[in-house]
């Protein structure tokens, strides 16, 4: 065999190689089509119901729900004011006034209600007064926080300092600050409470701290951009929002690592799980639609619409919460300073 011929011997094989290589990959990716991604089951329209008397011009930055006195805290950021809304009248019922309230966390066990404002401070309101007890001043741009009961320590996120700060609650002072990943937007406790997760928006990771002594220890690479998140202490897990890729992460405690992603919806700004119907809501921030997450089976069961006659906008909504096991939720828009309850039936 001459030297010509073998060339075009190994330049044959070669080609039938990388042909069956591709073959390979492309079969190896191919997905069914109901595993397809972005396919989605129809918007259905729900009913839904304005609360009136909401003077925000924009930017209602958080809700929580106080089970034991039957309202919602709604914050607005720009008009000072948190609103506090009754789950059966759906009216406002009260006002706490605060300069920039921007997330709130809940303490029903002792009633109390976190602030953490935009001026780079956190309060701590009596829920029976609406009277702030005492507050804490902390790094630039507190967001999201947790409470650990077992120790009375609160930890809050602060997006433009890049920490996380521990605050000692019985006397509101900081007694740690932590330095995390970039842009940190939201923290979760483990169900054993050893570790604090951090959502890292603009660094794209999670970070871990260890809460006995409160040292950074690991980074979670998480292949988005992560915003809120949500421990679920009966599964292990830690739910995480993000924010890129339009999915909800679920982060497994114990091996600490992202053990899938489930497409949610488009831009999702918030959440809320509802542990007595197994179902998960999420809000999508880029077309005012609530995604229903079946958490048995984790697959969207439907996808509810808010027609433009509900929102002076057809983008914007953000937060979310919920009687649990009810069949509404209350949901605002950041563009248009409106909260609306939606039928979920």
């Amino acid at each position: 065999m001459n030297n010509k011929n073998a060339v075009r011997i190994v330049v044959v094989l070669v080609v039938l190689l990388l042909s069956m290589i591709v073959v390979w990959y492309v079969s190896s990716i191919a997905k069914k089509p109901d595993e397809a991604v972005g396919v989605m089951p129809t918007p259905i329209q729900r009913t839904v119901t304005r609360v009136e008397g909401v003077d925000a011009i924009d930017d209602l930055s958080d809700m929580v729900y106080n089970a034991t006195a039957g309202v919602f805290y709604v914050a607005s950021f720009d008009n000072g004011t948190i609103y506090v809304v009754g789950a059966k009248s759906k009216k406002i019922e009260g006002v706490i006034p605060v300069v920039f309230p921007h997330r709130l966390y809940l303490d029903t066990s002792n009633h109390m209600l976190y602030v953490s404002a935009g001026d780079d401070r956190v309060l701590k309101i009596d829920t029976n007064t609406f009277v702030e007890v005492s507050r804490a001043q902390v790094k630039t741009k507190p967001g999201g926080m947790v409470f650990d009961p077992t120790t009375s320590l609160l930890y809050v996120s602060t997006e433009y300092g890049n920490t996380v700060d521990v605050i000692d609650t019985k006397n509101m002072q900081v007694v740690s600050s932590v330095f995390v990943g970039k842009g940190p937007t939201d923290v979760a406790l483990s169900a054993n409470g050893e570790f604090l997760y951090v959502a890292e928006r603009e660094a794209g990771t999670i970070g871990v701290i260890s809460t006995q002594n409160r040292v950074y220890i690991k980074t979670i690479q998480f292949g988005g951009r992560p915003h809120r998140m949500y421990s679920v202490d009966t599964q292990g897990v830690v739910l995480i929002l993000d924010q890129y890729t339009g999915a909800l992460a679920i982060l497994d405690s114990v091996t600490q690592r992202i053990d899938r992603k489930i497409d949610v919806v488009s831009l999702p700004s918030d959440m809320v799980v509802d542990t007595q119907r197994d179902k998960i809501y999420v809000t999508s921030f880029a077309d005012n639609t609530i995604g229903v997450l079946d958490i048995k089976s984790e697959k969207m069961q439907n996808i509810i619409g808010l027609s433009q006659a509900s929102f002076a906008q057809s983008t914007g909504l953000n937060n979310i919460a919920m009687v649990p096991g009810s069949n509404e939720v209350l949901v605002s828009n950041t563009n248009t300073g409106e909260l609306h309850f939606v039928d979920i039936r």
